[in-house]
């Protein structure tokens, strides 16, 4: 058996589709929530935010 023949057996699988699927959409959530974060700066903020904390704490 080649390995193209195993990769069209194993892509006929309905459990391979199945978690191709969930997969996929995993990845576009993934990317929407990364275009979020750049867009509105929010890892300049959090970083931001993550130094005051620690500033804060050093000073209580």
């Amino acid at each position: 058996m080649t390995m193209r023949q195993m990769q069209d057996a194993i892509s006929e699988l309905p459990e391979f589709n199945q978690l191709r699927e969930m997969y996929s959409l995993h990845m576009d959530l993934a990317s929407k929530c990364l275009r979020i974060i750049n867009k509105n700066e929010l890892r300049v903020l959090a970083e931001f935010e993550q130094v005051n904390i620690a500033m804060f704490s050093l000073l209580a």
